[in-house]
């Protein structure tokens, strides 16, 4: 089995059974196995990049405004599906969340134990959902006849579902993490002239000991995987309607519960899964920081100290570029090289 394919089915096994505990532990441990001895990163020789080299900063950007990707951070949703779960939530599910609603913490979550028997899919992935905190009061519930409560409810999901685009669903599932993306080619001409300013640019070599050391800007370990190259984008409906529930009031339960569980796996699909006819020419692989301290989540861009293995120039590289590299080089006391070396 090759590695993304491994890969694929550590996450599609998690997507499929939330109820499966350990996820994170075993994607760390499949991390560090499968990750490659060395990945590159292709830069233009803007103030920025440049400066990010120079202080060995590895910068972690929010997939919704990756600088070089701006068409990437993509995902589809099924919107016919994304209505079917809605009305499931109305429906069948309704006499649970009419008592969620009046509900304290502690009988949520007896009441949640005791609604659904463990084998459930739905079951399973709605345990660890506590009532609405912010946009419902609970006690505006109370003594409510039924109807009333489906149609409040029916029209709070039909403004949150109206306004979770394609787009916007990625945006917001992505606040809790930074992604950074590197390539296993050391020699592609579409990457050098993509991101590397068709050769006037250069290429940075990070080592697997260096990427998994990285930590001066937090304590959380990354995780590096490839990206799974599919035919269509992933349909992200289930993840639209956790999306709702969050922005409806409802809270999930901190730790290791099935609706973490598989919003971590969502996230990951999201954010690994890519169109074959547009990307897989990158032979992508993607550091994650499934973080979310304050320091990582709530700006734009986030970095890491990461020490650099070798520069590369590119073969288009003024005289200029290359003095400014250079300097850089020796004062990393890191090897340079040109382009055909």
């Amino acid at each position: 089995m090759d590695r993304r394919n491994e890969f694929k089915s550590v996450l599609v096994q998690y997507l499929n059974d939330p109820c499966l505990e350990g996820i994170s532990e075993k994607l760390l441990g499949l991390s560090v196995e499968i990750a490659p001895a060395v990945l590159y990163r292709y830069r233009k020789c803007t103030p920025r990049h440049l400066a990010e080299l120079e202080n060995e900063a590895l910068p972690f950007a929010a997939p919704a405004v990756f600088d070089d990707d701006p068409d990437d951070a993509f995902v589809s949703l099924d919107h016919e599906r994304v209505a079917h779960m809605q009305a499931k939530a109305t429906g069948k599910l309704f006499s649970l969340f009419s008592q969620l609603m009046e509900m304290s913490l502690e009988d949520c979550s007896k009441a949640l134990s005791e609604a659904f028997s463990s084998g459930a899919p739905i079951s399973n992935l709605f345990e660890g959902v506590i009532p609405p905190q912010h946009a419902w009061r609970n006690g505006d519930f109370v003594g409510m006849p039924d109807g009333d409560k489906v149609r409040h409810i029916s029209e709070t999901f039909d403004a949150i579902l109206g306004e979770i685009s394609e787009r916007d669903a990625c945006n917001r599932v992505r606040e809790q993490t930074k992604v950074a993306c590197l390539c296993e080619n050391p020699n592609s001409k579409r990457m050098w002239d993509e991101y590397g300013g068709h050769g006037t640019g250069f290429q940075i070599a990070y080592t697997k000991d260096a990427l998994f050391g990285m930590g001066s800007c937090g304590v959380t370990i990354p995780m590096i995987f490839p990206v799974i190259y599919e035919e269509e984008r992933p349909d992200m409906s289930d993840l639209a309607m956790m999306i709702a529930l969050r922005e409806t009031g409802f809270q999930f339960l901190p730790g290791d519960t099935p609706i973490q569980r598989h919003w971590f796996a969502c996230m990951l699909k999201a954010i690994y899964i890519k169109s074959r006819k547009l990307f897989s020419h990158e032979e992508e692989w993607r550091i994650v920081i499934p973080d979310q301290s304050i320091n990582e989540t709530n700006r734009r861009f986030a970095t890491r100290l990461c020490p650099v293995s070798q520069i590369r120039l590119g073969e288009q590289m003024s005289p200029p570029n290359e003095i400014l590299l250079r300097d850089i080089a020796a004062k990393l006391n890191v090897p340079i090289v040109r382009y055909h070396e």
